[in-house]
C-alpha cells in the first residue's frame, strides 16, 4: 500500500470530521442530537462491528497471536499510566487539568477513531485483533479512566460512604456496571463465536454488517461535532498540548514499533498496537469531563489539537508500516 492510498484512506475520514464539525456550527444538529448519536454508536453500531469482525475459522495460530496483542496491550498501558503520573507532576497542573492531562496521555481515541481506521485499512481482519488487543483499554477507561476523573473528590467520597453503608454499596454497584459496557460483551462475545466456531445465521449477519458499516461515518461525525464547540484561538496557546502530541503521536508509537520488531512481530502484530497507540487523545475525555465535572475546556482542546496532529502523522505512520 502506497503513501498516497493510505493517505486518502485517512484523508476521507477527516473529511468525515469536517462535515460533523461543519453541521454542528451551522446549528443542523444540536448537542443532544450528537449525544443520543453517540450513545447509538456505543451501544449498537460498534459492537455489531466488532461482532461481526470475528466472523473467521478458528485456528491456534490467530488464537496465540490474540494472546500475543492482550499482553502487549497490558504490557504498555502500564507503562502509559507509570509515565502519565511522572509528567503530569512535572507539569505543575493540579485539579481537573491534571486529571484531564493524564487521561489524554494513557488513552487513545480508540472506539471512535481506531476501529474505523482499521476497518478502512485493514478490513475485518484489522477489526478483529484490534478487539482484542482493545480489551486491556475498555477494562483501564471505564475504571482507571473514571478513578482519574473523580479523583479530587476522593476525600469527600470516602466521608460519605463512611458515614452511609448504603452510599458505599451504591458506588460499588456503579463501579460493576461501568465495566459491563457493550464494547467489553461484543468483543469476549465475538471471541466465544470465533473459538466455538459458531457461525451467525446470513441475515442476522447481514443485519449486523449493516449496522457496523455505519460505525465509522456516524463516528468521525461525532467527533467533529464535538470539536466545533472548541475556539481555535485559544487552542494554540496551551503549551501542554504541543507536548502531549508530540508523546502520543510520536514518541509512543515509535518506541512501541522499535519494541515489536526487536521480538519479531509483523503483519497485524505489529501495525496494530502502532496504529492504536498512534490514535489522538480519546473524544471521552471530553464525555467524562462533562460527567464527572473535570475541565471540560481543556479536554475538547486536547482531543481537537491532537486529533489535527495525527492529519499528518497517521498517513506517515501508516506508510511507514505497509509501505
Amino acid at each position: 500500500m502506497d503513501f498516497f492510498t493510505t493517505f486518502y484512506q485517512i484523508l476521507s475520514l477527516f473529511i468525515l470530521i469536517a462535515v460533523g464539525w461543519a453541521i454542528s456550527r451551522l446549528q443542523v444538529v444540536d448537542q443532544k442530537f450528537i449525544k443520543t448519536l453517540s450513545s447509538f454508536v456505543i451501544k449498537v453500531t460498534l459492537p455489531a462491528m466488532i461482532i461481526k469482525s470475528m466472523q473467521f475459522d478458528f485456528s491456534v495460530e490467530i488464537l496465540l497471536e490474540s494472546g500475543f496483542m492482550f499482553v502487549v496491550g497490558i504490557i504498555m498501558y502500564a507503562l502509559m499510566i507509570a509515565l502519565s503520573f511522572g509528567i503530569v507532576k512535572f507539569s505543575g497542573y493540579t485539579g481537573g487539568k491534571a486529571n484531564v492531562l493524564q487521561f489524554m496521555i494513557i488513552f487513545g481515541n480508540v472506539g471512535y477513531m481506531g476501529y474505523p481506521v482499521m476497518a478502512s485499512i485493514f478490513g475485518d481482519e484489522g477489526v478483529f485483533y484490534t478487539a482484542l488487543f482493545n480489551i486491556p483499554f475498555n477494562f483501564l477507561m471505564m475504571s482507571f479512566g473514571i478513578y482519574l476523573m473523580t479523583r479530587r473528590d476522593e476525600t469527600v467520597t470516602r466521608r460519605e460512604e463512611e458515614s452511609s453503608p448504603q452510599a458505599r454499596h451504591l458506588r460499588r454497584l456503579k463501579r460493576l456496571k461501568v465495566l459491563v459496557n457493550p464494547g467489553i460483551v461484543a468483543t469476549f462475545t465475538g471471541f466465544a463465536l470465533f473459538v466455538l466456531s459458531i457461525e451467525i445465521p446470513g441475515p442476522l449477519f447481514r443485519a449486523m454488517d449493516t449496522l457496523g458499516e455505519a460505525t465509522t461515518p456516524l463516528a468521525m461525525i461525532i467527533i467533529g461535532a464535538n470539536l466545533s464547540r472548541v475556539s481555535l484561538g485559544s487552542v494554540f496557546k496551551e503549551r501542554a498540548l504541543y507536548g502531549i502530541s508530540f508523546l502520543r503521536l510520536i514518541v509512543i508509537p515509535g518506541f512501541l514499533y522499535g519494541l515489536l520488531t526487536l521480538l519479531g512481530a509483523e503483519g497485524f502484530l505489529l501495525a496494530v498496537p502502532v496504529l492504536v497507540f498512534s490514535m489522538p487523545a480519546a473524544a471521552n475525555a471530553v464525555v467524562f469531563a462533562v460527567m464527572y465535572e473535570g475541565d471540560a475546556d481543556f479536554a475538547a482542546k486536547g482531543v481537537f489539537f491532537t486529533t489535527l496532529c495525527s492529519a499528518v502523522t497517521l498517513p506517515i505512520i501508516a506508510y511507514i508500516l505497509l509501505g
